[in-house]
């Protein structure tokens, strides 16, 4: 693994965390995706990342006792993107 993008700089005002699409389906922010008790609560095992050069897959070969204790694998997909206001 390379190493981790520059993470974003973030005014908390901003953040949302994750938003419920239908049943297994949910858009997030940085914050839900870095969010060990969501992953784990919504049973979360894929990952789209849209945003790949600034926010690294967290979870990616995870050693968080947390998951391993769960039986939990996160898998991602990473598009090299990067998030602007424009």
């Amino acid at each position: 693994m390379q190493g981790h993008p520059q993470m974003l700089s973030v005014d908390y005002e901003d953040i949302i965390g994750a938003i419920k699409v239908t049943d297994g389906i949910f858009v997030g922010d940085w914050y839900a995706a870095k969010d060990l008790h969501f992953i784990i609560q919504n049973k979360v095992t894929h990952v789209i990342n849209c945003a790949g050069l600034q926010v690294w897959n967290h979870f990616e070969d995870s050693k968080e006792d947390a998951l391993i204790k769960k039986g939990m694998i996160v898998k991602y997909l990473t598009f090299l993107w990067i998030d602007t206001d424009s």
